[in-house]
């Protein structure tokens, strides 16, 4: 209803999907003297807030998109810009018009159908019914809105962000009325606060200002403004232009813009430590790009209402955090994942650790109790009442059997097996502790075998199989000995990788791309696409821990490994590496991530996640840029970029060949 998905799941981005459009189901109808509006799902904010207020200005506590659709806002909680004022979206639904599984369309309110009106509001994206209309009770816009915004350099990050938690957790010094919005953008150049108040009367908005900058060093620059609320509505949205003409908002005949990105969220209900913002702008300050933290208010009016009022558990928090990260090229994509997840990872134990459903991020362990935290419990009931009748009311039973895939935290138990979507393949944990993949047809002959470590004794069972969070999939047996494991272990990224069966007769541990990172068919953690199937690296297409370059014939693989150390594989002989980079023995305590480099001097590196040098071609050089190039025939070349002939330095077969300087 307006593709309000960030990994595209409402586009069909997994397998099976059914997709309904609801597009053309855009109606807005208006009732004043109620105070209600009528709205079809595929409406977007930007007509939305454009038409209500053109009725008396009246509006709806949504979101700053105008391209995003009401139906996805709406049942996955629907935060907004009056959130602390007015609360969430779902806590303006009156009642939905929806179809169940039986093709009956419903009226359901809290006086009817009252558990399915509960899990839609704030767990219902794509699930429980189809949501075809809903009725909302109006809000009157602010008369009007006064904002400052004030940016800093980025050496000021850390006394900024320590400011606005003060202001945000010591409410015997703050004590904002819900009229006022407090906001926080930290990105590598700068840092912004934003500061909104909604009225006429503007003493709390100048004292609140006051309090902000008090402490802190002088802002460079800083901006003061008032508008009416469809010009801040306007000017916030990405299709604002100096015309300022409002019509915009209809989208009639927009083209809506397109990005490359990825974003993750946390909830956070005490202040980040100095120890993590420390540890936040030092990475920070490490990428490049366009990488932005928005840290908004998650309290005022949305802490009033009972957390069991709907199914939008996360109501008890002072702000969350969304890091966002832009690209615009492919071959950027890794490396400004990384960069992300790195400087998610330095605030995620200081956080709750639950993140906003209409954030969605694939990439979450345990998901269910992220979004839902204890509602999961409840949401079953919805589930079995409603979802299951899609398949069950023909007589069709549902199976947990037809599994393909062990993700972040699940287990494989003695005679559980996972089976590859076309049914014709199936991976089972044995009960003498071996995995072993066999054809449907033909359950007798194992076409692979796990191993077990011959150096174990006494290996007993009940043995299990666990898609660890450090990505690691670990066979133990009833001692907690680990006698088989796919040698994947990646701490930094929690819950990256998966375990599946394939309908090609492979087991695959794959990441968030489903490139593969290991395979039973090589035993090896290697051979994944991590950059696309490149063959050359130039600067700033960085290699990080786990990626690889491949040589185009695929025969060939340079890994950025585990240790720290870059080896060679072959594709015929994935045993022991053909050649591996060593250590420089005066780096102590080095960590990951890890990051393969041609540095400004045209030598390849690697260097640690604190920056220290792990190991360097240390070559004679020349002006102009350098190029590395993986070849088919497993010779690793550092040449000059402009002229292949040039050669700087290379490896094949472990011998090393230094070239002087042209």
């Amino acid at each position: 209803s307006g593709g309000h998905s960030y990994e595209g799941y409402s586009l069909g981005s997994v397998p099976n999907n059914i997709i309904i459009n609801f597009g053309k189901l855009n109606h807005i109808h208006v009732n004043v003297h109620d105070k209600i509006v009528k709205i079809g799902p595929g409406a977007r904010l930007g007509p939305i807030y454009y038409k209500l207020y053109q009725h008396e200005k009246h509006t709806i506590p949504g979101g700053s998109c105008p391209w995003v659709g009401i139906g996805g806002l709406a049942l996955g909680g629907g935060y907004g810009l009056l959130a602390r004022l007015h609360g969430l979206l779902v806590d303006h639904v009156l009642e939905m018009k929806v179809v169940n599984a039986q093709g009956d369309l419903l009226a359901i309110s809290a006086s009817h159908e009252s558990d399915l009106f509960w899990a839609l509001r704030g767990a219902g994206g794509g699930s429980f019914a189809i949501v075809t209309e809903f009725t909302l009770r109006l809000v009157r816009a602010p008369l009007l809105v006064t904002r400052l915004k004030a940016v800093w350099h980025p050496n000021a990050t850390k006394a900024v962000m320590k400011r606005y938690q003060l202001l945000m957790f010591n409410t015997s010094l703050s004590n904002f009325s819900n009229n006022i919005f407090l906001q926080m953008s930290v990105m590598k150049e700068q840092i912004t606060i934003s500061i909104t108040h909604y009225g006429p009367a503007i003493r709390e908005f100048n004292r609140t200002v006051s309090l902000m900058l008090a402490t802190l060093p002088t802002p460079k620059t800083t901006n003061t403004y008032q508008q009416d609320w469809l010009s801040f509505v306007y000017d916030l949205s990405d299709i604002a232009d100096a015309d300022h003409n409002y019509r915009k908002l209809l989208l009639e005949n927009a083209t809506l813009p397109t990005y490359e990105f990825k974003s993750k969220h946390l909830y956070f209900d005490k202040p980040i430590s100095d120890h993590s913002i420390d540890q936040l702008t030092r990475h920070l300050s490490l990428g490049s790009g366009r990488l932005c933290l928005e840290f908004n208010p998650w309290d005022g009016y949305i802490n009033t209402i009972p957390i069991d009022a709907t199914a939008f558990r996360h109501r008890q928090y002072k702000f969350g955090i969304q890091f966002t990260d832009y690209w615009n090229h492919t071959y950027d994509e890794q490396r400004q994942i990384n960069w992300l997840e790195r400087i998610y990872t330095s605030v995620h134990n200081d956080s709750t650790k639950h993140s906003y459903v209409n954030y969605i991020d694939r990439d979450v362990p345990n998901w269910m109790n992220v979004y839902y935290d204890t509602h999961t419990r409840y949401l079953p009931r919805n589930v079995r009442c409603v979802v299951l009748l899609l398949f069950v009311h023909n007589g069709d039973q549902m199976s947990f059997d037809g599994k393909s895939s062990l993700l972040n935290g699940e287990e494989l138990h003695v005679g559980e097996r996972l089976t590859s979507p076309d049914e014709k393949i199936y991976l089972i944990l044995q009960t003498d502790g071996h995995l072993a993949i066999f054809r449907k047809d033909d359950p007798n002959q194992a076409l692979w075998k796990s191993t077990i470590d011959s150096k174990l004794s006494n290996i007993q069972g009940p043995f299990v199989l666990k898609m660890q969070e450090n990505n690691d999939a670990v066979v133990y047996d009833g001692k907690g000995q680990t006698i088989w494991h796919t040698a994947t272990r990646c701490p930094d990224f929690p819950g990256l990788f998966h375990l599946e069966i394939d309908d090609d007769e492979g087991c695959y541990v794959r990441g968030r791309k489903n490139e593969i990172v290991w395979t039973s068919y090589t035993g090896i953690r290697c051979f994944q696409e991590g950059k696309e199937g490149m063959s050359v690296l130039d600067k700033g297409q960085d290699l990080y821990t786990n990626q690889c370059l491949v040589s185009p014939n695929e025969k060939v693989a340079l890994m950025v490994e585990l240790d720290g150390r870059i080896a060679l594989y072959k594709r015929d002989n994935y045993g022991e590496p053909t050649w591996q980079s060593t250590i420089t023995p005066t780096v102590s305590s080095i960590e990951e991530p890890f990051v393969f480099k041609i540095t400004d001097d045209n030598n390849i590196a690697v260097y640690d996640i604190k920056g220290q040098l792990i190991w360097k071609t240390n070559v004679s050089c020349l002006d102009g840029d350098s190029r590395l190039v993986l070849e088919d025939d497993g010779r690793l070349l550092l040449h000059a970029k402009d002229d292949a002939n040039i050669h700087i330095w290379s490896m094949k077969d472990g011998s090393i060949v230094h070239y002087k300087s042209v």
